[in-house]
């Protein structure tokens, strides 16, 4: 792995921590990628929307997929809200289904005694595998609205001075890929942009980075991703995420039901499409 890609893995890294948030230590700091921990509000408005207040927290430990900061989150958000976590149990290894051993059925049989059956009434242990997914629920972050438009966009200014990265594909429609960190990137500068704006307006030191930070939080702005973002009291970029599920048992796709914006201090919810 080369240099370049290890500091933009830890560039992302320190973006996405909770740590982050905490004014005390980084007090001019704001970012338009939501931390992961922000999912921890959609999942207590589900459960509490279905009155589940009992509850066992799974998560994976593995070195390449460690959501230990996340379930710390969940947890006490879920405390606030009376939701009792009967348990909490974790897997060290990535899962490979078909390839290496299966840690859910351990974790399962451990817990299923002791915590609200979220499936169907005639749910029984041994058939985990074959019934589960029939009652599958998830959260999930909201795809992009109208992505492909912002992607034609970046693709042709990449083309063009002072970037000058040519497309030989580009009269066949040919296109870049363009990642979800483009757009929080242009989210960023935008961000900055009409804060420094606003400073300026109103004859304030472009220089004072607490002053500027005032100017960036507890506002809303159109994401490159299609739709609007709050930036909270920490600078936070507020997650947008999406209830999906199966329609029916027959049915092997899954629909969206439901999307959550800004929970925990306004609980915001978008029936899409009626699907139940």
């Amino acid at each position: 792995m080369s240099e370049t890609t290890e500091s933009y893995n830890e560039a992302l890294k320190f973006c996405a921590h909770p740590e982050t948030s905490n004014k005390k230590l980084f007090s001019t700091f704001a970012r338009t990628r939501p931390p992961d921990t922000q999912i921890s509000k959609s999942v207590a408005s589900v459960l509490l929307t279905f009155k589940w207040h009992k509850v066992v927290l799974l998560y994976s430990k593995s070195s390449d997929r460690d959501f230990s900061a996340v379930a710390r989150t969940i947890q006490n958000t879920l405390q606030i809200h009376n939701i009792d976590v009967t348990r909490v149990s974790t897997w060290s290894d990535t899962f490979h289904y078909g390839y290496t051993e299966n840690p859910f059925q351990r974790i399962v049989e451990q817990t299923y005694q002791t915590t609200r059956r979220l499936l169907n009434d005639d749910f029984e242990i041994i058939e985990l595998a074959e019934k589960s997914f029939q009652s599958y629920i998830g959260v999930v972050p909201t795809p992009p609205i109208e992505f492909e438009k912002f992607s034609f966009k970046v693709n042709q200014f990449m083309q063009l001075p002072p970037f000058n990265f040519p497309n030989p594909t580009w009269e066949w429609g040919g296109l870049k890929r363009v990642p979800a960190e483009g757009a929080y990137l242009y989210d960023a500068v935008y961000v900055y942009a009409r804060a420094l704006n606003d400073t300026l307006k109103n004859n304030g030191n472009p220089f004072d980075g607490k002053l500027i930070f005032k100017y960036i939080k507890n506002r809303e702005y159109r994401s490159a991703m299609g739709y609007m973002v709050h930036m909270n009291e920490n600078g936070d970029a507020e997650g947008n995420y999406t209830l999906i599920a199966r329609k029916n048992a027959k049915m092997e796709s899954l629909h969206q039901l439901n999307q959550f914006v800004d929970l925990m201090d306004r609980v915001v919810r978008k029936p899409c499409g009626g699907g139940h």
